[in-house]
């Protein structure tokens, strides 16, 4: 029988750990803007690290 691999938390449970849950708390909204964070922050350290010495 094989092992069960650990249940990784979603996002939103990661987020209900961070941030303060209240009943009207939109997580989708929250989970668009760390996406755009991470997208972000992903392309500028691709930009920097593609440049080419001037």
């Amino acid at each position: 029988m094989p092992l069960k691999k650990p249940k990784k938390p979603s996002r939103v449970e990661k987020l209900r750990g961070i941030v303060e849950a209240t009943p009207d708390f939109d997580y989708k909204k929250v989970l668009d803007e760390e996406r755009v964070k991470k997208h972000l922050v992903l392309r500028m350290s691709d930009d920097a690290n593609n440049r080419q010495p001037g």
